[in-house]
């Protein structure tokens, strides 16, 4: 069966728990720029300690000694255990790009009627969003029309049909629309409105 990816939102975890993401984010990315930092402060404090002539020549004996001075054990095997630590850590958080099934209706049920007018919507976390109303003749989006007490009408601007709309203006309109989606797709009915789109093309 076919699997489908569902686009994630910023800062949102998967479903499994962490994620290499924000293993990087909170983990690795701090300690690097933390010992950035300090190396970086390091050498300016090195560098305005000589003087404008000798610190070049300077800075290379230094290098030098340094290379040349063997570490305590201690501070090699804390590192090189730190460092194994971080990679078997890393490898065994599930990606970010974790595979997520998809629901069958948010691919497939994108546009119904209501009201005598086709709506097309979206969806975002698993809602409808962005339900906007269509022209079911000419496929046009509707524009607003004149404003009543309680009401409105939408027209196409193409064929010049109006759709009354007994609602006091379009977002409670968008609210009764979305109910009836979720009254769908909770009763099933959605693939009704899926097998008529696809009789229509």
């Amino acid at each position: 069966m076919r699997k489908y990816l569902r686009p994630r939102s910023a800062g949102i975890e998967n479903r499994m728990g962490f994620d290499k993401k924000a293993f990087r984010d909170k983990f690795l990315y701090p300690i690097a720029v933390a010992i950035a930092i300090g190396m970086l402060a390091l050498v300016w404090r090195f560098l305005l300690s000589q003087s404008s002539k000798e610190w070049i020549v300077s800075a290379f004996t230094h290098v030098g000694l340094w290379l040349q001075t063997p570490l305590p054990l201690w501070v090699t095997l804390s590192a090189a255990l730190l460092v194994s630590l971080s990679i078997v850590v890393y490898r065994k958080l599930p990606s970010t790009a974790a595979i997520v099934e998809v629901p069958e209706h948010e691919r497939k049920y994108l546009e119904d009627d209501f009201f005598d007018i086709r709506w097309r919507w979206k969806y975002q976390d698993g809602e409808p969003i962005n339900m906007t109303p269509y022209c079911p003749i000419e496929q046009m989006q509707l524009s607003r029309g004149h404003a009543m007490t309680g009401s409105f009408t939408l027209v196409c601007e193409k064929c010049n049909n109006s759709y009354f709309i007994q609602y006091p203006d379009a977002l409670a309109a968008q609210y009764a629309v979305r109910r009836m989606i979720d009254q769908k797709i909770r009763n099933g009915e959605w693939r009704e409105a899926v097998a008529a789109k696809a009789e229509r093309t």
